[in-house]
């Protein structure tokens, strides 16, 4: 089944003319398969068109004056309808119900996202949370540094403490050498005492 959309080139009302571009846009857009046929070329399919359009919808127009002017849509020989029913049916995201094609992959993305897109609100969502993690992920490295500075981290007070104690065992080995020192003292002293006693006997 081929949609057939009946064309006037010769025609001078701009209006028409953008509205002839703009279903034949659409269907190359959409890759639906058409044929475009221009009445001011083929002579004879005026007639051939207005045989193909239900006489139920000839006497509806009859009745409030309008007439057949182009662009009109018919699929083989099933009429489909003028401009205003495309633009109303592509309003409502029927445009294959229109042209009664079945829905190709473009027709579809027209009404309905596939399974792998993702909302924005979605995105925006995922993006929050991923910001929230890292933002805990740093608090949490920041308290674990300030702990260790606070255990590593030496005060004044801690400072002035090891400083009495280097005092007070300063203090303890000078008096240690004292000590020493005396002892050396009494020992040469005795010696000397000694040394002195052995001369007199020898004398």
């Amino acid at each position: 089944m081929v949609v057939v959309v009946y064309t006037s080139s010769a025609s001078g009302n701009p209006a028409v003319r953008n509205k002839q571009k703009a279903i034949i846009d659409y269907l190359v857009l959409h890759k639906i398969e058409f044929e475009e046929i221009d009445l001011c070329v083929h002579t004879d399919a005026k007639d051939v068109m207005r045989s193909k359009i239900p006489e139920d919808i000839k006497k509806e127009n009859e009745a409030s004056g309008k007439t057949f002017i182009p662009p009109q849509v018919f699929n083989d020989d099933v009429y489909c309808g003028d401009y205003e029913m495309f633009f109303n049916a592509n309003e409502m995201q029927l445009v294959h119900t229109f042209f009664k094609v079945c829905p190709t992959p473009q027709l579809e993305s027209i009404t309905k996202p596939t399974n792998d897109q993702t909302s924005p609100e979605s995105n925006c969502d995922a993006f929050s949370e991923d910001e929230s993690n890292s933002e805990m992920a740093e608090n949490d490295s920041t308290d674990a540094e300030q702990d260790f500075h606070d255990k590593c981290d030496v005060t004044e007070e801690d400072i002035d403490k090891d400083d009495d104690i280097e005092s007070a065992k300063s203090e303890e080995v000078k008096d240690c050498d004292l000590e020493l020192v005396g002892d050396d003292n009494v020992e040469s002293s005795e010696n000397e005492v000694e040394l002195s006693d052995d001369d007199s006997g020898t004398g």
